[in-house]
């Protein structure tokens, strides 16, 4: 074998390499989840088994979520700082979530932006089908 072809061998099998773990990571992007059973979403996603969110290390997990209209969603805080989950629209707002507290919001039809009124740079979005 040719030093090139053999270059060119090991740059094919490391290439490979890094396409695959590189899709078994996380990219940061928004995660969106359905609680609807989710046929509209992408192969990767599983449906939420009871939609919920989480408060952990200053961010909404997930932060995009999908849910039917009139659905009660709990919000657990996993932080040690009181957060909020609150409609940008004013639709729903837990008020202060103390640390290791729970809350419930009901999310009405449509897309609610959120923050945390208490951080403001942590945000998501709660969407609700008709």
């Amino acid at each position: 074998m040719k030093c090139s072809s053999l270059v060119s061998a090991r740059c094919a099998v490391l290439l490979t390499a890094v396409l695959v773990l590189g899709g078994a990571c996380s990219d940061g992007q928004a995660e969106d989840v359905s609680a609807d059973g989710g046929a509209d979403r992408g192969a990767n996603s599983a449906p939420a088994a009871s939609p919920a969110v989480a408060i952990e290390n200053f961010l909404f997990k997930p932060d995009n979520l999908t849910v039917k209209a009139g659905a009660e969603v709990p919000v657990t805080n996993g932080d040690d700082a009181a957060h909020t989950l609150t409609a940008s629209d004013g639709s729903f707002d837990t008020g202060t979530i103390e640390p290791g507290g729970k809350a419930t919001v009901k999310v009405p039809a449509g897309d609610h932006p959120y923050i945390c009124s208490i951080h403001p740079y942590m945000k998501g979005v709660l969407r609700a089908d008709a």
